[in-house]
């Protein structure tokens, strides 16, 4: 489930973070060593719940733990499991195909020249899938962020986003990216977007 020396997401404190695992081992006195946590979290504290995410093959497992101490010899940080892992496919939430011009930027350098533009073909709440003509040289893992118009009803602006996978063959480039701390404004927009997907394929 959880990949040895991959990235996961780790939420505390309603902020997300990364972490690198190191080690893991799932039931009753299941635990979970990885690197300090990245990203604009706080530090964490003893005895602090938080969860950690991570994506494989189109599946989300998650789990609830608590932070038990920083291993000192090896500067990992040791967290003990609350609960089961939970598994979710990224198929099964709602999502819609669609065609929505879109423009990608470097999120650490907003007012530099945007890294491409393409088509959004596919978006869930959860992320999205854009096809482009001109490849953007970005890699997977890299932060980014994504603008575009949901239907007309609004502008989704510099939301930040996650780019999970490229593929790129015959002249079509492709990106898939998971987005990353939606504010209320950009998650209502979303909604209204896919009542109005809903609304129209009725």
């Amino acid at each position: 489930m959880l990949g040895l020396g991959r990235e996961a997401v780790i939420e505390f404190a309603r902020k997300n973070g990364y972490v690198m695992v190191r080690g893991w081992k799932p039931g009753e006195n299941g635990y979970l060593l990885a690197e300090k946590p990245r990203g604009q979290v706080p530090p964490l504290a003893l005895g602090q719940g938080a969860v950690v995410r991570m994506e494989k093959k189109g599946v989300v497992y998650g789990m609830a733990v608590i932070y038990k101490e920083l291993l000192r010899k090896t500067n990992l940080c040791h967290f003990a499991f609350q609960d089961d892992v939970i598994a979710r496919t990224l198929r099964d939430e709602e999502r819609v195909q669609c065609l929505l011009p879109a423009v990608i930027r470097d999120v650490n350098n907003q007012k530099a020249a945007p890294l491409g533009s393409g088509i959004i073909v596919d978006l869930s709440k959860g992320g999205l899938r854009l096809v482009a003509r001109s490849p953007m040289h970005i890699e997977p893992g890299g932060e980014l962020s994504v603008s575009f118009h949901p239907g007309g009803i609004g502008f989704i602006d510099r939301q930040k986003i996650r780019l999970k996978r490229v593929d790129g063959s015959g002249g079509r480039f492709e990106y898939a990216a998971q987005f990353m701390e939606m504010d209320k404004k950009n998650t209502k927009l979303m909604d209204e977007y896919f009542a109005f997907c809903k609304a129209w394929a009725l």
